[in-house]
């Protein structure tokens, strides 16, 4: 059995939003899918889309900014790595600027059977291997 992981430090603030980018990218790369909707979905968060009168605004089912039309027609689309990502887990927004992802994969004789997501040390999503499908 073989472990790897990939680690990627985001500091959510103006100055860093394309350097956020660029690791944003670097993450599709290694999941080997390339969008935003996937990197989301295994971290249990929505990227903000962008910042309305001083407050992000969350693309997402259920969200309140998804009921406003006006909203959603100049932003839908678009990711603003300025702010901290909302956290589903916690049905709030990231508290801390600084934050660390993970992606671990692990192997048993070669062969990939899981891989988990971590942000700042806590499990975020375990997907096992199917063979079938894939993940």
């Amino acid at each position: 059995m073989s472990t790897t992981y990939k680690e990627y430090y985001f500091s959510f603030t103006p100055e860093y939003e394309g350097i956020n980018l660029s690791k944003l990218e670097k993450m599709y790369e290694v999941l080997e899918r390339p969008c935003v909707e996937t990197v989301e979905k295994m971290f249990k968060i929505t990227f903000a889309s962008g910042v309305e009168n001083n407050r992000p605004v969350y693309l997402y089912q259920d969200s309140p900014d998804m009921q406003n039309d006006e909203l959603l027609d100049r932003f839908d689309g678009k990711v603003d790595l300025s702010v901290p990502p909302f956290d589903h887990l916690t049905s709030a927004p990231l508290y801390k600027k600084d934050v660390k992802f993970k992606i671990e994969w692990m192997y048993i004789r070669d062969e990939l059977v899981r891989v988990r997501t971590f942000i700042n040390s806590n499990l975020r999503s375990t997907i096992t291997h199917d063979s079938r499908n894939n993940f």
